[in-house]
């Protein structure tokens, strides 16, 4: 990786079009709560019991478009996220 590319570009690359899913759910509560519980990604870990170690990345969040990193673990594999 050169001086001028950060991690994230790797992947402006890659077409992620075909690993894209959509969720839908309906919660009775306040979008201002909601927003609070799913903009937290240290949270991550409490709706995917797979997902560990989710930070952001430094001086990145909590804002729109934050980067952050961490780890998927599942049948004896790990990946980074």
């Amino acid at each position: 990786m050169s001086a001028t590319t950060s991690e994230h570009d790797l992947f402006d690359a890659l077409d992620a079009s075909g690993f894209a899913f959509t969720r839908r759910v309906w919660v009775d509560a306040a979008p201002a709560r909601v927003y609070d519980l799913v903009s937290d990604v240290s949270a991550i870990g409490r709706w995917s019991p797979n997902a560990t170690d989710l930070t952001f990345d430094q001086s990145a969040g909590p804002r729109a478009g934050a980067w952050f990193s961490g780890r998927n673990q599942k049948d004896g594999m790990e990946w980074i996220i």
